[in-house]
């Protein structure tokens, strides 16, 4: 079979979708009858439709169809894009709680620090709390692993009440607490997701992360997004509470002359989740987030 440039650049789309997220099409094929379809092409929309990626199978079967690939084609581009899904979330870190330190030149208080990531096959839930005089402040995120590592769905900002932002991929939109509709770009990130993110990243392609390697992402918050490129700048050692480690540094770069500066280590002893995080303003208040213990947690 031969192919022009333009079918052979539409399967590469196909292979590498950039947002690395086949159900994003999800929803594409709820109202096509089977008698519409060719009969090979109806036993396997029967198929897909008795499986928890049903919808998605047979939207991704529509999205080749257009294109006019071969079907047993898509099948096979399809379950190459499911097999590195699952070698993606295999190379991420087992579910663990880390403890944090968390100190400030603000004030003399010690604060205590937790996050909690947990992995269940193709999917992720992280929380982030901190704790100081009984008064607790926390964000969570909840999604998908996919070929792009973490694509959020749902991220809580608490805040004395919960601030949610719903991500609706399939749409390219996200609803904020407002009521607002924003529109999302290709791997974007909430607050939490994006920190771990990058570890994710790490984990699945550590060849392609060398100092200097900038990274662009969309990054939603309860207010809005803004775009946070960040630039690898190679391992460190790292004195901590809990002991010595290596940790690979990323800065997000400044994007005005007063923006915070911000500072991740991620930590391969920790499945390349933040052993590290600084917080630093233009008039030099500082917090860091110091690992000081963590646990492995049981399956979810």
């Amino acid at each position: 079979m031969s192919y022009t440039f333009v079918s052979a650049t539409i399967l590469l789309i196909l292979i590498t979708d950039p947002v690395g997220n086949i159900p994003l099409f999800a929803n594409a094929l709820k109202n096509v009858a089977p008698g519409r379809m060719s009969s090979e092409g109806t036993m396997l929309h029967r198929l897909a439709g008795s499986t928890p990626h049903g919808a998605a199978v047979q939207a991704f079967l529509k999205r080749a169809k257009k294109f006019g690939l071969p079907v047993l084609l898509a099948l096979s581009l399809l379950a190459n894009a499911r097999a590195q899904e699952r070698l993606v979330s295999e190379r991420l870190a087992a579910s663990t709680l880390i403890e944090y330190q968390v100190r400030s030149n603000q004030f003399p208080y010690r604060l205590d620090g937790r996050l909690q990531w947990q992995k269940k096959g193709a999917r992720y839930q992280a929380q982030l709390d901190y704790s100081l005089m009984g008064k607790t402040r926390s964000q969570s995120s909840q999604g998908r692993i996919g070929l792009q590592a973490l694509q959020p769905e749902k991220f809580v900002d608490h805040k004395g009440k919960d601030l949610t932002v719903v991500f609706a991929p399939s749409a390219d939109s996200a609803m904020l607490p407002s009521g607002a509709k924003l529109a999302l770009q290709p791997g974007a990130q909430d607050r939490l997701s994006v920190l771990l993110n990058l570890g994710a990243l790490a984990a699945s392609q550590p060849q392609a992360f060398q100092p200097g390697r900038r990274l662009s992402l969309q990054t939603v918050s309860a207010a809005g997004a803004d775009i946070w490129t960040w630039v690898c700048h190679g391992s460190e050692e790292l004195t901590l509470p809990g002991g010595k480690l290596s940790a690979q540094k990323w800065v997000r770069a400044a994007r005005q002359a007063d923006d915070q500066r911000l500072e991740v280590w991620l930590a391969p002893a920790l499945g390349y989740l933040p052993a590290r995080m600084t917080i630093t303003e233009s008039n030099g208040d500082q917090i860091d987030q110091q690992w000081r213990r963590h646990r492995a947690l049981p399956p979810s």
